[in-house]
């Protein structure tokens, strides 16, 4: 069994990291890549964020995020900024669980300011360990949409161009590189007003059997659960979720899970803190729950939980666990 990665990762100078989701942040192009730098001359006014978790089986997407956000010049010039969103890092297939993340749908990213469509320009960046293996790919003939095509997908030739590479494992037909999407468009910030920007998109989720599971039968009515047949992984995902006991509880009566991740993190590149910013998650059914490390998050409806904070300066990223007990 392949064993995932962490999901999440600081973004020092161009790698954030599961299968999401982004601030915009604002960013310099250079030989190397692609560089987030701050800036002091806009402010983020305004943040809210939606992640909505749908039914299975309606269509082919598990999740949707939808980000409106209001920036302001209070500057008396006009500036134009490189504008970056970042989307989670795709842990390399070799690091993977059979079935545990989908596929991130690159064309549904979609932005628009003050209502008006705005092409984006999407680069990747691949990684294996720290060693950006871009330009090796690219070097090989690797296009862009193979890139996550899976091992086992594509040409024989390939193949073995990235396995005398050092880049996949013929032994155990899979690509050792992660990767990450990156979103880029030039933006105009009039002087000394806002301006309202607006993302949709289907990330890249998480998802798969739980592995400490308890099934019915051997549960005890009025005892506690035995203790977790894997106890590594257990007190990983109550560290990872940040669970209580009640929630423990659920979670191992719920025999598959989802997850998602959002880089908050970025949001801090903007001159001062996110002045207001709203969280909201929303369950695709009232049995549907979900754990997260959040501070002050509430349920506002059988299906909707809530955050809000002023003057929020993010200091982690959001992962979310969404299971349904039985």
């Amino acid at each position: 069994m392949r064993t995932p990665t962490g999901l999440l990762l600081p973004l020092a100078a161009l790698l954030l990291a599961t299968p999401a989701l982004a601030n915009d942040s604002t960013a310099t192009l250079s030989a190397g890549g692609l560089r987030f730098k701050q800036t002091t001359a806009i402010v983020m006014a305004e943040e809210n964020l939606v992640i909505r978790s749908k039914p299975e089986g309606r269509d082919d997407s598990v999740f949707e995020i939808v980000i409106d956000y209001v920036f302001r010049n209070e500057t008396a010039q006009d500036i134009s900024e490189t504008i970056a969103f970042p989307m989670p890092v795709e842990p390399a297939e070799c690091e993977r669980n059979d079935g545990e993340y989908a596929d991130f749908d690159r064309h549904s990213f979609r932005v628009a300011v003050d209502d008006k469509a705005v092409a984006s320009r999407p680069q990747y960046i691949a990684r294996i360990g720290e060693r950006d293996v871009s330009a090796a790919l690219q070097k090989l003939g690797l296009s862009p949409a193979l890139l996550d095509a899976g091992y086992a997908k594509l040409p024989a030739a390939m193949q073995k161009k990235l396995v005398k590479a050092g880049l996949a494992s013929a032994e155990y037909e899979c690509t050792k590189w992660s990767t990450q999407w990156v979103y880029v468009w030039q933006q105009q910030f009039p002087a000394g007003r806002d301006l309202r920007v607006h993302h949709r998109y289907e990330p890249a989720a998480g998802g798969a059997v739980n592995s400490n599971y308890l099934q019915p039968e051997a549960r005890r009515p009025g005892k506690p659960d035995p203790a977790p047949e894997w106890e590594e992984g257990w007190q990983q995902d109550v560290k990872r979720y940040c669970m209580g006991a009640e929630e423990q509880k659920r979670y191992r009566h719920t025999p598959t899970y989802r997850n998602v991740a959002y880089i908050l993190k970025t949001g801090a590149n903007w001159a001062g803190p996110i002045r207001q910013f709203r969280l909201r998650i929303e369950t695709a059914r009232p049995e549907e729950k979900i754990s997260l490390c959040w501070q002050g998050i509430r349920k506002v409806s059988p299906t909707a939980y809530e955050a809000v904070k002023t003057d929020f300066t993010p200091q982690q990223d959001l992962d979310i666990l969404f299971y349904t007990p039985d």
